[in-house]
């Protein structure tokens, strides 16, 4: 169940990246603003075009995908470049096996 009190001590907008089996959702981070209105019945921020959405700060593992969030966007380049530095060391690793 989500309160009122949820809402208000939510941060207006933050900055996201998502991962998947497929790769980075986007290689910059997305800006994504606070939904009072969504039906999903929790604390939620939405990409400006509706297509990518986090419901909670920092990491979260859900709905088939590893997503980062924070209000401060060098964080996320953070996560990111971390993101890339691992596929490329995984690419590395399955080409000698």
């Amino acid at each position: 169940m989500i309160f009122y009190e949820d809402y208000v001590n939510a941060p207006e907008e933050v900055w996201a990246a998502s991962i998947n089996l497929s790769g980075l959702y986007s290689k910059t981070p997305m800006r994504c603003l606070l939904d009072i209105n969504n039906d999903n019945d929790c604390v939620e921020w939405w990409s400006e075009d509706k297509n990518f959405s986090v419901r909670k700060l920092g990491l979260e593992s859900a709905r088939g995908y590893i997503s980062f969030a924070s209000t401060k966007k060098k964080d996320v380049v953070i996560f990111i470049d971390g993101v890339k530095a691992t596929m490329k060391l995984m690419k590395a690793w399955c080409s000698t096996t």
